[in-house]
């Protein structure tokens, strides 16, 4: 029985660190070129409060972060080789976030994830 307490434990413990919801992308095309695939793979992992986003080809593109407390990134990146760039987030407010990302030719790719409070530590005095 205490083995598989422990096993369970170990397990569990495991998996909050490893679990990342993923942010679907939309592609709005403004350049009128034909279908395009999504270039960008971005995670949000709820436990650690931290966006990665991962790029899977060169692109030249801005990437806006914003949500509650208004925008908390903002960043022009040129990404000549693959590349991933992962942001913090302990510190902004719960609720809705959106991530825009325009390239260089007027492509506008866009996704939203929700930041979480219900991890916060409470001490009680």
């Amino acid at each position: 029985m205490k083995k598989k307490i422990v096993t369970l434990c170990i397990l569990l413990s495991g998996l909050s660190h490893v679990y990342a919801e993923r942010v679907k992308l939309m592609i709005e095309n403004q350049s009128k070129s034909s279908a395009i695939e999504v270039p960008i793979h971005v995670d949000f992992d709820q436990s650690n409060r931290s966006l990665r986003i991962d790029f899977k080809k060169s692109i030249d593109c801005t990437v806006i972060v914003s949500g509650v407390d208004g925008i908390v990134y903002q960043q022009s990146i040129s990404v000549k080789n693959y590349q991933s760039v992962r942001l913090d987030l302990k510190q902004y407010e719960e609720g809705d976030y959106e991530i825009v990302f325009y390239d260089t030719e007027g492509n506008v790719i866009d996704g939203s994830f929700y930041l979480n409070d219900n991890f916060k530590i409470y001490t009680h005095y």
